[in-house]
């Protein structure tokens, strides 16, 4: 079973490359996608005694766990599995441990995507994937200027070619 990793910095937008992979169906056989966002690891000892209890999560918009739900069924399908993550800490050595733990042996970045890590606690870890030696797959980001919305609405398409032909067309018009 091969497993990759997402990035995500809890926007729709960072989802379309599982939604690609779906698509395409590159992977032969069982595949395992882990949407991962990294956080701050608390700095009080009351925070770190009661990090099982009380976590404190960035705030996910209402359409990211729409998108992330939609992932999931539509990965179910082609015999994929997606998980969403958080993982705690600030370095690489951290996140080099989760994906080893996990067995991940590859990272799907979006290309020409500006991951957007504005809340407080979540940490850009981007760049850590440049130190680590691990396989980075940059997958084309190109689709316009869509709001989450509209992207919501092309992860709810079933991929049949009429509603892809239209997706194709809007996005010609706003290249124009």
């Amino acid at each position: 079973m091969k497993k990759i990793l997402l990035p995500t910095d809890l926007t729709v937008q960072s989802l379309w490359a599982a939604k690609q992979i779906i698509q395409q169906a590159r992977y032969q056989g069982a595949l395992t996608i882990y949407v991962v966002h990294m956080i701050e690891m608390p700095s009080s000892i009351n925070d770190l005694l009661s990090l099982g209890r009380n976590r404190k999560y960035p705030t996910m918009s209402p359409a990211f766990i729409d998108a992330l739900q939609i992932l999931r069924s539509k990965a179910a399908e082609s015999n994929i599995a997606v998980h969403f993550e958080y993982v705690y800490g600030n370095n690489s050595r951290v996140l080099k441990n989760f994906m080893q733990g996990q067995g991940i042996a590859e990272v799907l970045l979006l290309n020409g995507y500006e991951y957007s890590f504005s809340q407080n606690v979540s940490v850009d870890f981007i760049p850590f994937f440049k130190r680590m030696k691990t396989a980075v797959n940059h997958i084309p980001f190109n689709i316009g200027n869509f709001s989450e919305f509209q992207l919501l609405s092309i992860l709810l398409n079933n991929g049949t070619e009429e509603k892809n032909e239209e997706v194709a067309l809007y996005t010609s018009s706003l290249a124009v």
